[in-house]
């Protein structure tokens, strides 16, 4: 997983990244507020989606780009699809 390039898509999914952290941040302090932490796990799941894309999007390898579609996946299935 060596070597990275700059892609047009990467600096705003790693900005919609960090506004999903500050979002988390500030619903875990209103946790006990009604639907705040259902609120949390999916800005903690879009986040990782995102950064999982724009790292994947950088990626010059193919077993890069693999191993970030494996977590984009584990990120999904861990934050998004609880039940």
């Amino acid at each position: 997983m060596t070597g990275w390039q700059f892609h047009a898509f990467t600096a705003p999914l790693l900005a919609t990244t960090a506004l999903s952290a500050l979002f988390a941040v500030m619903l875990w302090r209103r946790r006990s507020q009604h639907g705040a932490l259902t609120l949390l796990v999916l800005m903690a799941g879009a986040g990782a989606w995102t950064f999982g894309e724009a790292a994947e999007l950088g990626c010059e390898t193919l077993a890069g780009h693999v191993w970030w579609s494996y977590f984009r996946y584990v990120a999904l299935r861990r934050f998004l699809m609880r039940g």
